[in-house]
């Protein structure tokens, strides 16, 4: 409990994520919401109404024209897709 005396008081973030050791929490609105070894992001995400959409990318290829990394806009990411996609037709 030592990681949450050090919490600022002052904190007005809708969501924070306290880590310390093998331990994770969740508070919403200041109140814990979820905690334990680890958690399920998805289910948290899901449980707060946001839909997901999962894309996953298969080859090193197509990483390699994102440059390993994920674009700041998701629209790069579709665009790519969709030409492999368009190009294996």
């Amino acid at each position: 409990m030592k990681h949450l005396k050090e919490l600022n008081e002052s904190i007005k973030e809708k969501l924070v994520i306290v880590t310390g050791d093998d331990w994770q929490g969740i508070y919403i609105d200041g109140k814990l919401y979820n905690q334990g070894h680890s958690i399920n992001y998805e289910n948290v995400i899901e449980n707060l109404g946001y839909t997901i959409r999962h894309i996953y990318i298969e080859n090193d290829e197509t990483w390699e024209k994102l440059d390993y990394n994920c674009p700041e806009e998701l629209e790069k990411v579709e665009i790519i897709l969709n030409s492999e996609k368009y190009n294996n037709l």
